[in-house]
């Protein structure tokens, strides 16, 4: 509008009511209003603020700058009202001037008309605001003509008003994002009402959020609150429903997961089983193969261990370690063309390292360590044309038994070098050594001795009565010993022409004389017989008896390369001791040969060459460390190790004094040596002794008893020493009993030296509880009725202590309950009970019997839990014997056993089998076991110090793989375990 139209607009009406405009004031209004934006809605409030302050008929300048002007009126007005208004009608107006606005979005805000229902608000906890307020805080803003109400509609009555009026400026820019969001949920309600409430037309996703989000706090009107509301619960209901999905469709996947979980690890366990199946099926082949193919047997075992760790492979891996078959060498050409002539000879070099085959073609020597052939000379030829030959110890020279002489054939020059005439030789007895020929005539049954050097007739003896049925010459060419047809026993001595009548060749019987019923030692020095009870042997030059070795059913004896081993053949049977101390056999085993035509011993290798009655088989025993282990010449009575097998203590005797030693098994050195006395005089006397668990403890005391007297001291001195100072730690003295039985009959003391328990095998036997400390006895539980001792041992009596202290077992059969106060007799095993032993946890308790057998029972010695019998579990081996020692693995699933008959054998308890076949000894009974931290077995015996056995099933495979020399080759694979892909073993 132009100037002159605005005058017209400001004077006019006033003019029409009857009132004047100052010229002033017109002019100003003019001014301002001009180009002012929306100027005509300021123009008309400020005139009407002007007119209610004029003074008479005028409408001043005064008035006009009281109204505010015209930017300050509308703010004053609105100011006004608002100040009049109570602090909840004020809340009000505000809730309904801000719906009356819709904010711009990067433009200018402006009014917004709407339906009256509109402002009909909810709080945010749902409640409607009273109708009335609403009404009076419109009615106050009309009258202000700050908002026009117009049927039903309410409106700004000046959009000048939404930048005039601070305040109202300040409540946009405050919520204008909540605004903007209010707005758009307001038309969305209206939407969904008009649809019919159509739940399609509900917000969603980040909408509904975002909704939420901004107007938690918000006044809304019914229909929002129900949009509002009503979309939250759809949310939630798709919400249930997808997670119900969701939950359905992962239930569906876990089901299938497991289904293929289950799938699978049926499949893998099916596949697991199977090679468990296969890993058991090769073990038991491996087993069965130990004597015909035995390097097989040790790949095989390999290839078992490999596949599954079960008990029969660990079984068959611990065998494969201890088989005693090393090889089986067929004699390449030996069982081809035989006509049982004779033409063809088969020997074993003296040092076993060679076998001889001659026939008349060729004389070809095979290496049995690497199985190769290191001669092929040119045979006798014609000259062995039906001829018998023999073989001499170096496998040099063969002796050609042709007709009325004796040819010596040398097989590197391949010619005949010596005649032995004046002879028609038997093939048997015949005996042939390097420094002696010795042949018995067909025609007149006379023996004719030369010496093979020199080929001079050395001695021709007539036939004895009864002939001559087996014969044996010295090796250094002094001796001749006949074996008659009687058994009687000739001995004859060669550098003096002469027979040697003495008293005790009279006594000594053969049990069979045939080749080989006698034999000299390598050295010349022992003539030894095979006799009904077993092997003796006798000085030549003295007649002194120097060895008794006792076994049944043997019929020869082979002298064992140099002297150090002494073996027993018969049918069936083998036998191997240590020459210098038969006592106990190095190797006991049944065979299926039941005649042998050569043994000789391979001291390189360590193993026994045997050659069995059809000769053309050699087959090689490991004598396993009895050829290596230093043999100590002191007797130990008495052995414990600690439980992990790295203290040793032992009672030995030397030059007929006893002392008691500590050894550190690793070095062998002795850490400490207890000072004690001597038995005084003749009166009997034994070192008692026990080690702490911990091998840091050691207690000793020396019981003196004649049972024959029943005479013993008053009283007993037991001193625990500390093994690492050497010093006595505590020294208590025990009294003897009124009856004069011994003060002390066994000791033992716990894990870690605290305690001390002294048994008393008196009338009525007792357990007394000693504080080592404290030096005090705690406590004196005795048997419940007189006559319990069952046996008297010369080296005291032998106790087993439970891990946890509270249970003790004695060798005489007697189960003390020291926290119950009771000792009583119990029948716990088959026969007597030579040993017994708890289990590292105390679960289980192993008893020992003199006939080879093991009972087993459950740590509270209630409930027999099964027997381990010795005699028959494997067959190859001769009877135990008394069990000796025991040891339980830390894990308690393996007992090992020792037997007097130098046994050692480890039995699985969980299913009480044994495992593998017996472990190789040095020949020694042993005194005591313990198996190590890493599984290490540890043995100590009378004369062996300690001899042990690495358990572990990695280390097993590598040993067993160096004596097999390879693993299962591919071919070899696929002939046993066609069903499997091939794994390298070794």
């Amino acid at each position: 509008m132009d100037p002159e139209e605005l005058r017209e607009v400001i004077v006019k009406p006033a003019q029409s009511a009857g009132h004047i405009v100052e010229r002033a004031l017109t002019a100003r209004l003019i001014d301002e209003i001009a180009d002012e934006p929306g100027g005509l809605p300021l123009l008309s409030h400020v005139l009407r603020e002007t007119w209610r302050r004029r003074r008479g008929r005028a409408l001043t300048e005064e008035a006009y700058e009281a109204a505010g002007g015209v930017h300050g009126a509308i703010a004053q007005s609105a100011e006004e009202v608002w100040a009049d208004l109570s602090p909840e009608h004020a809340d009000l107006a505000r809730l309904v001037l801000l719906r009356l606005i819709t904010p711009g979005d990067g433009s200018q805000d402006t009014r917004r008309p709407v339906d009256r229902a509109e402002l009909d608000f909810t709080g945010p906890s749902g409640g409607p605001a009273p109708t009335a307020d609403v009404a009076l805080v419109l009615d106050r803003l009309a009258r202000a003509r700050l908002v026009t109400l117009d049927r039903g509609t309410v409106d700004l009555a000046h959009e000048a008003l939404i930048t005039a009026w601070p305040r109202l400026s300040g409540w946009i820019d405050e919520e204008r994002e909540q605004l903007r969001v209010h707005r758009r949920l307001t038309e969305a309600a209206r939407g969904w009402d008009d649809l019919g409430r159509d739940p399609g037309a509900l917000y969603r996703g980040t909408r509904l959020a975002t909704a939420q989000e901004q107007l938690a706090e918000a006044t809304l009107t019914a229909p929002e609150r129900a949009f509002l509301t009503a979309s939250g619960a759809a949310r939630r209901s798709e919400r249930r429903r997808r997670r119900g999905l969701v939950g359905a469709l992962a239930t569906l996947l876990v089901l299938a997961l497991v289904a293929g979980a289950a799938a699978w690890q049926q499949n893998r366990t099916g596949d697991r089983r199977r090679v468990e199946a296969e890993a058991r099926r090769v073990a038991a082949v491996a087993d069965g193969m130990r004597f015909s193919d035995p390097r097989t047997a040790m790949r095989l075992s390999v290839a078992a261990a490999r596949l599954a760790d079960t008990t029969e492979t660990r079984s068959t891996l611990i065998g494969a370690m201890a088989q005693r078959d090393e090889d089986v060498f067929a004699v390449p050409g030996a069982d081809s063309g035989f006509d049982g002539s004779g033409n063809d000879v088969h020997r074993l070099t003296a040092d076993g390292r060679s076998v001889v085959s001659v026939t008349a073609d060729r004389v070809r020597i095979w290496d049995l360590r690497t199985r190769r052939l290191t001669l092929s000379a040119p045979g006798p030829g014609k000259l062995m044309d039906g001829v018998p030959a023999a073989v001499g110890p170096d496998g040099r020279t063969l002796a050609l038994l042709a007709g009325d002489r004796v040819e010596l054939w040398d097989v590197r020059s391949a010619r005949v070098t010596r005649t032995l005439p004046g002879v028609d030789a038997m093939q048997t007895p015949f005996d042939f050594t390097a420094r002696a020929l010795v042949a018995v005539d067909w025609d007149d049954g006379g023996v004719h001795a030369y010496d093979p050097r020199s080929g001079r007739a050395t001695l021709r003896i007539p036939e004895p009565a009864g002939g001559v049925a087996g014969l044996a010459a010295s090796p250094d060419g002094r001796w001749l010993a006949l074996c008659t047809g009687s058994r009687s026993l000739q001995l004859w001595d060669l550098a003096h022409r002469r027979k040697v009548s003495a008293p005790w060749t009279a006594r000594v019987r053969a049990a069979e004389c045939r080749d080989h019923a006698v034999e000299f030692s390598p050295d010349s020095r022992t003539l030894t017989v095979v006799g009904d009870d077993g092997i003796h042997g006798w000085d030549p030059r003295t007649g002194r008896g120097t060895l008794s070795a006792r076994a049944d059913g043997l019929t020869q004896v082979w002298p064992g390369g140099d002297g150090t081993f002494l073996v027993g053949t018969g049918p069936h049977r083998l036998v191997v001791w240590r020459a210098a101390h038969p006592e106990v056999p190095v190797l006991s085993r049944r065979t299926v040969a039941d005649e042998w035509d050569d043994i000789a011993f391979d001291r390189t290798a360590g193993v026994l060459r045997c050659l069995g009655g059809s000769a053309t088989v050699v087959r090689s025993l490991a004598l396993g460390t009895a050829s290596t282990s230093p043999w100590q010449r002191a007797t130990a009575y008495r052995a414990a190790f600690s439980d992990d097998g790295r203290v040793l203590a032992r009672s030995v005797e030397t030059g007929g004094v006893r002392r008691v030693q500590v050894l550190d098994t690793r070095s062998g050195r002795v850490v400490m040596e207890p000072s004690t006395r001597p038995c005084p005089g003749a009166q009997p006397c034994a070192d008692l002794m026990a080690l702490s668990g911990d091998g840091a403890y050691l207690a000793t005391a020396r019981d003196r008893y004649d049972p024959g007297e029943r005479t013993a001291p008053d009283r007993a001195r037991v001193t625990v020493w500390d093994v690492r100072t050497g010093r006595a730690r505590a020294t208590l003295d025990v009294g003897a009993e009124p009856d004069g039985s011994p003060a002390v009959s066994g000791l033992a003391l716990d894990a870690h030296g605290r305690t001390l328990l002294v048994y008393r095998s008196a009338t009525r036997p007792s357990v007394e509880v000693w504080d080592v400390a404290g030096h005090k006895r705690l406590r004196t539980v005795r048997s419940v009725r007189p006559g319990d001792t069952v046996t008297s041992d010369s080296e005291g009596v032998g106790l087993a202590l439970r891990s946890d202290g509270a249970a003790l077992v004695t060798r005489e059969g007697l189960v003390a309950d020291l926290r119950a106060g009771r000792v009583e007799p119990r029948v716990l095993g088959e026969d007597l009970i030579t040993t017994a032993a708890f289990g590292p946890d105390g679960s289980r308790l192993a008893v020992g019997d003199v006939l080879g057998r093991v009972t087993l029972w459950d740590g509270a010695v209630r409930a027999r839990l099964g027997v381990l019998d010795g005699t028959t579990s494997d067959p190859s081996t001769d009877a135990t014997g008394a069990v000796t020692a025991f040891a339980f693995s830390h894990d308690g699933r393996t007992l090992a056993v020792a037997g007097a008959g130098g046994s050692l054998r480890l039995w699985d308890l969980a299913s009480q089998r044994l495992l593998g076949t017996t472990l190789p000894t040095p020949g020694d009974e042993i005194r005591a076991l313990a198996f190590g931290a890493d599984g290490t077995l540890y043995a100590s015996g009378v004369h062996v110090l300690v001899q042990r056995y690495d358990l572990d099933p990695r280390r097993l495979v590598t040993e067993v793989c160096g004596r097999a020399g390879s693993g299962l080759s591919g071919s070899a694979w696929r002939t046993y375990l066609p069903d499997l892909p091939y794994r390298r073993t070794c």
